[in-house]
């Protein structure tokens, strides 16, 4: 294979990963109030989970933002005409799973160690 091809493979490689990974949340930008439950879906996917809170519906995303990772979304629902009427990422959520990430590889090494 000549220089030429592999550098072209690589190039477009790179151009496609980058693709890959996109950040998820600016899809949220295309929400509105009272769009309908089908189009959340068919813009963001299937939620990660979903509850019944009072007379709503919260359904939780992992949205991916660039430079960031992967950020918990929850989007608010009227539960009886299943239309969107809030949404936001949970900041506090995300810092609590940044700091048991950073700790997660001193725990790991803390198994079979030193009891305490």
């Amino acid at each position: 294979m000549s220089k030429h091809k592999i550098l072209s493979f690589i190039l477009f490689a790179t151009i496609l990963s980058g693709c890959a990974a996109a950040s998820t949340v600016q899809k949220t930008e295309q929400l509105a109030p009272g769009m309908p439950y089908e189009d959340v879906v068919q813009l963001l996917g299937k939620p990660k989970s979903s509850q019944f809170v009072d007379d709503m519906w919260v359904l939780k995303y992992s949205l991916h933002e660039n430079r960031k990772g992967w950020v918990p979304y929850y989007l608010v629902f009227d539960k009886d005409r299943k239309r969107l009427a809030s949404w936001y990422a949970d900041q506090e959520e995300y810092q609590r799973i940044q700091r048991m990430q950073a700790i997660r590889p001193t725990l790991q090494r803390g198994r079979g160690g030193v009891r305490y």
